[in-house]
């Protein structure tokens, strides 16, 4: 360290420091880390998407040719910046710990799949569209509870949010990247990705009529979603944990309930106002996909001083304990629909929730 340096040091850092050890927070604030770390990353588009080709099918009990993939010289990876900054603080004598980070990431040229103009005869090509942007804060506390010799305590909670966003189109017209004809997902700027276009049926006041109101309000990605694990020692050999996880904010369309209506099934047609179908009151098939799960507990017996073995333990687990949602037609964390490189959820498709699991295990080592 240069002589100038360990002076500007000497000034700024002592005075602080010798401040610190005589206040009162060293009793109660043990210290903290700041951390911040910045980076890029890309997508490379699938094989061969550049390349034109042609197809051949059937046509007038002969073989025609036509347009198979457009293909698209031009197209290059996508590319994402990110940028994190947080801070890890211990507390209480590192009885509590909180783990603080604040992220934002913006992808360029983003990777879709997108609808040409029917005058060209060309289905979908791929294509570097816009900008998208995903920022949030992501915490998380770490408690000793209890600490004895024969008693242990300790919990972690987590939670992280998610603004996702499509901020820049470049000039491309709005497009849907997945859905149904009735309710598409939709890529339009200001929204995020994969947000519903739904129709909702509404009364006007004035003429008792009802009319049609199509919103953009429905995100497929859940806003927050967060963790709670629980770990506790007891009679010094008992040992118990639990592990749970959470989400809401987003939304999903049931599937299940849309075919229903097909087959004229009550309750489910019973959804539909009068005088509507499914395609003109599409939003009463968007449900909520909150959710808490209590995937797994896990208690372990711990024998000792037991004859002719060293060790020797019992365990007994059970997990996919048990779903709190609103939902009772389908698993609202069960779904999803990629267009392009984009990924989001939104489509429930009768997926069968994982199975509950009972399991049990003997530790011996001689």
């Amino acid at each position: 360290m240069s002589t100038e340096m360990y002076n500007v040091y000497h000034i700024f850092c002592d005075p602080a420091k010798a401040a610190w050890q005589n206040s009162f927070l060293p009793k109660f604030w043990n210290g903290m880390k700041v951390r911040a770390s910045w980076g890029q990353t890309g997508t490379f588009p699938s094989p061969f998407v550049k390349d034109s080709t042609f197809a051949t099918g059937p046509f007038l009990g002969a073989s025609a040719a036509g347009f198979g993939n457009p293909g698209n010289s031009e197209i290059k990876p996508e590319k994402t910046t990110g940028l994190d900054v947080g801070f890890d603080a211990a507390f209480l004598n590192e009885r509590i710990g909180v783990e603080f980070t604040w992220f934002k990431e913006t992808t360029k040229d983003a990777l879709f799949s997108v609808p040409s103009q029917p005058v060209s005869g060309l289905a979908f090509q791929f294509r570097n569209i816009g900008e998208i942007q995903n920022d949030g804060v992501e915490v998380a506390v770490n408690a000793s509870i209890l600490s004895k010799p024969n008693w242990n305590v300790s919990l972690r909670a987590s939670v992280a949010t998610l603004d996702n966003k499509v901020t820049k189109l470049g000039g491309a017209p709005p497009f849907s990247i997945g859905g149904f004809g009735f309710l598409p997902q939709r890529v339009e700027e200001g929204k995020p990705v994969g947000v519903f276009r739904t129709i909702h049926p509404t009364d006007d006041p004035a003429t008792t009529a009802r009319e049609n109101e199509t919103r953009f309000v429905y995100n497929p990605l859940p806003k927050r979603t967060g963790s709670v694990a629980l770990n506790a020692t007891l009679f010094r050999n008992l040992n118990l944990s639990m592990l749970g996880d959470w989400q809401s904010g987003g939304y999903s369309l049931n599937t299940g309930s849309v075919l229903r209506v097909f087959d004229a099934m009550k309750p489910e047609i019973d959804r539909i106002p009068t005088g509507y179908t499914f395609s003109t009151a599409s939003s009463v098939f968007i449900e909520k996909s909150d959710f808490f799960k209590l995937r797994e507990i896990v208690a372990r017996y711990q024998f000792r001083n037991v004859k002719y073995v060293r060790d020797l333990a019992l365990t007994a687990s059970l997990r996919n304990v048990y779903t709190f949602t609103g939902v009772d037609t389908f698993d609202p964390e069960l779904h999803g629909v990629r267009g392009g490189a984009a990924e989001a959820g939104g489509i429930s498709f009768f997926t069968l929730s994982p199975p509950r699991q009972f399991r049990f295990g003997v530790e011996v080592n001689y």
